[in-house]
């Protein structure tokens, strides 16, 4: 296989990775934020939402869980993006790859 088909499939498969990252963090985001939040906290009243987490501990674990599974795909996300751009321009992919790196620590 040559170079060019090697840096082609490279290519390819850190698109496809990022697209499939993004995707599954769409839905495990959206069920952490949509199903599991909105269900659980009361804003007006923490003595309901800390019996609605309580109450539903099994819930409130699963939504952690969704959002750790969140952030470990956004670390996945990262190093494929690196990979992807640093063909085009090394430094600004690690400049790139730095502040997503930052986004992540801070967002997880």
């Amino acid at each position: 296989m040559d170079l060019e088909a090697n840096h082609n499939l490279n290519i390819r498969r850190s698109s496809r990775i990022i697209g499939i990252c993004f995707l599954f963090m769409f839905f495990f985001g959206v069920f952490a934020e949509f199903v599991v939040r909105t269900s659980l906290i009361q804003w007006e009243n923490p003595a309901i939402t800390f019996n609605n987490i309580q109450s539903n501990l099994y819930l409130f674990n699963t939504g952690i869980f969704a959002w750790m599974v969140v952030v470990f795909l956004d670390l996945l996300v990262v190093v494929a993006f690196y990979y992807l751009l640093k063909t085009g321009d090394n430094l600004m992919s690690l400049f790139m790859f730095s502040l997503r790196l930052l986004y992540v620590s801070i967002k997880g």
